[in-house]
């Protein structure tokens, strides 16, 4: 009986060793999660503090502007960052990877400040504003938009909880989005997990219309059409094209077809813009 037991107590500790490498992952993971959870924002949208009110002229200045990611403090991926963009201007950013393009799109979003120089908006700094309030200011379309297993009309809803039918209509029409009054997908069809059920050109549409329906007075466009095949590329040109039309819009592009009808073109490399002028202009340069 006692050997019986030793045995079966040997089993059963063996059996519980096995895992010990997970439970000890498992704890890092955790410390890790909580650290996170645990961490204050140095930029709060939720804090009631900043200006609430007009922006001035709209134009955007970006003066002397240094930045570095805070996880990777020796690169430095802005550097000494110049230019303006006039109020109602289209305006692209050019360049290689890594020449800060995307960078200068979260900027403007907040979900970065730089280190040094500063970024006006209508002369004012931006770290001046509330945080929630300029947000609603700014529509966003990025590379892969971000869907969710709900209706298509509430994807659509996401940019304004509030709009009326005729509001999200209005900005369904404005994107392009074709195959809901086709009838090819219905406003109460679910669309997926990450939108599986739609194409890349629909989701970038509805992405646009999901903007739009926020009536921001800038809309961001960050590689919009880099993922899309030729047909898909030309209906979402149509979509930022309308897009455009009252707001001043900045457009993170490689493709030469989502840039040549841009008010202005900076080309940016090591963090600075090198060049600028309209499309004819650099070309001939």
């Amino acid at each position: 009986m006692t050997l019986f037991c030793v045995v079966f107590g040997v089993m059963s500790v063996s059996s519980i060793v096995q895992y010990i490498p997970d439970s000890a992952s498992g704890h890092h993971a955790a410390v890790e999660v909580f650290r996170l959870i645990d961490q204050v924002s140095k930029i709060d949208a939720t804090r009631p503090t900043g200006h609430i009110e007009s922006i001035g002229d709209g134009n955007i200045e970006f003066k002397d502007v240094f930045f570095w990611y805070p996880h990777r403090p020796e690169v430095r991926v802005l550097k000494k960052l110049n230019f303006k963009i006039e109020k109602g201007q289209a305006v692209a950013l050019v360049g290689f990877s890594g020449s800060g393009k995307s960078t200068v799109i979260q900027l403007l979003q907040r979900f970065y400040d730089p280190q040094a120089g500063c970024i006006q908006v209508g002369g004012q700094n931006l770290r001046d504003l509330n945080v929630a309030w300029w947000r609603k200011q700014v529509g966003m379309v990025g590379q892969e938009p971000v869907l969710f297993d709900v209706t298509l009309e509430e994807n659509v809803r996401y940019g304004n909880q509030e709009a009326t039918d005729e509001q999200v209509t209005d900005a369904a029409r404005a994107a392009n989005m074709d195959f809901v009054f086709a009838g090819n997908v219905k406003w109460a069809d679910r669309v997926g997990l990450r939108g599986e059920k739609l194409s890349g050109g629909q989701k970038q549409r509805v992405a646009i219309a999901r903007a739009l329906l926020r009536r921001p007075q800038f809309m961001l466009l960050d590689e919009a059409t880099s993922a899309l095949d030729s047909t898909s590329e030309r209906l979402v040109q149509l979509a930022m094209q309308e897009a455009r039309v009252g707001k001043t819009t900045i457009t993170v592009a490689h493709r030469l077809s989502t840039i040549q009808n841009s008010d202005k073109i900076f080309v940016m490399a090591n963090g600075r813009v090198v060049e600028s002028g309209t499309y004819t202009e650099l070309i001939n340069m």
